[in-house]
């Protein structure tokens, strides 16, 4: 079943941590986290990381290189660089494939992908749109699905639902949905799947292994049944065969009473699949020219 991530965080609220700015200012740089003081090197750092999230890395990288190797934050500004350079780069590799991904109206593919994409703004901003999109039509596809589901349940064909249940993106609303009824189908899927076995029962009570067996390969995997409509297929499937010569020979025997009419209504018993119904449709024909 697709899955729709949990995107990542695409900004820093300096407000709702508390911290004013005329104080410090805390900038998350790829994972460093820098507090400014007054210090020169500090604050080239919080800017770099501005125009990083902008989308100017060239200007960002010549802000945080100024920064000499005697500052106590010289270690921190080359880690900073080496992340954001990595960033950077795996974030414009995968903004094609999202792009492509959308214009294929591949949805799931789009989401998946974008939650990668690093935290930074410029790129959240590009694939936004995107991905909101793909995110809504994930959610109408996923009703369109549910629908589909309900409409296979009621025609019974609860194994059709359930298989269609696995084609719904988990984080829809549609998914949340069908978590209370995947029990439920699942119950009455198993209840679908006795009344077939005992319709087979009665059929091959009365002889009919033809129609007996048309109800047991109607009976899905995992339910409770099933072990035991495969063994009766077995078992079915010979009783059948033994059926259509008997019919064959009851035939044969009306024909030498010259009983044409009485021959023809054993023969057209004979069920397809059996070995004897390629002569009996033969015999068909020659016994209706009498």
């Amino acid at each position: 079943m697709p899955t729709i991530p949990t995107r990542k965080s695409s900004g820093l609220n300096l407000t709702a941590m508390g911290v004013s700015t005329s104080v410090a200012l805390l900038v998350v740089a790829g994972g460093y986290l820098f507090s400014w003081g007054g210090n020169q090197a500090e604050a080239k750092l919080a800017q770099a990381e501005q125009k990083y999230q902008e989308g100017d890395l060239d200007a960002a990288l010549k802000l945080v290189k100024s920064i000499p190797e005697d500052s106590e934050n010289y270690q921190d500004a080359q880690n900073a660089i080496a992340q954001w350079k990595k960033d950077w780069q795996d974030a414009k590799a995968l903004f094609p494939q999202i792009k492509t991904a959308f214009e294929q109206q591949k949805w799931v593919e789009v989401v998946e992908q974008a939650s990668q994409i690093p935290n930074i703004v410029f790129w959240q901003q590009q694939i936004e749109p995107m991905v909101s999109q793909s995110q809504a039509n994930l959610e109408k596809e996923a009703y369109q699905l549910l629908q589909q589901a309900y409409n296979q349940a009621i025609e019974r064909d609860f194994t059709g639902a359930l298989n269609t249940f696995k084609q719904i993106p988990k984080g829809t609303k549609a998914y949340a949905t069908i978590q209370q009824k995947i029990p439920e189908y699942t119950q009455k899927r198993n209840i679908r799947a006795n009344y077939l076995l005992q319709q087979a029962y009665n059929r091959a009570a009365q002889k009919d292994f033809t129609n007996a067996l048309v109800y047991l390969k109607k009976i899905p995997q995992n339910t409770d049944a099933y072990p035991k409509a495969q063994e009766k297929i077995v078992d079915y499937t010979a009783k059948q065969e033994i059926r259509a010569k008997y019919l064959s020979n009851m035939a044969y025997n009306q024909a030498v009473l010259k009983n044409y009419t009485k021959a023809l209504d054993y023969l057209k018993q004979i069920p397809e699949g059996t070995s004897t119904y390629a002569r009996a449709q033969a015999t068909i024909q020659q016994y209706s020219r009498y």
